[in-house]
């Protein structure tokens, strides 16, 4: 049946390009991306997009912190 399906739980493990597959959640985090200087650049776009979230520390001003707040709860409560 459609929308039987598990909602995913995302967490830090998970990389940038796995969560912003998700449409609910590029609503969050794309305004966030967008003011990163290095979202410019298209190599280092995909190399993001293949690192795990816990791996954003210190990109573009993120902090661990901010990591869980924004890009994990904020994700999963758009889920």
């Amino acid at each position: 049946m459609t929308g039987d399906e598990p909602t995913p739980v995302v967490d830090t493990t998970w990389t940038v390009g796995e969560v912003m597959a998700l449409p609910a959640a590029q609503a969050v985090l794309a305004p966030l991306f967008a003011q990163m200087p290095i979202s410019q650049d298209e190599e280092m776009q995909k190399m993001i997009e293949q690192m795990p979230l816990n791996r954003l520390s210190g990109l573009g001003g993120l902090d661990r912190a901010m990591i869980q707040q924004q890009l994990v709860d904020q994700v999963n409560a758009a889920l």
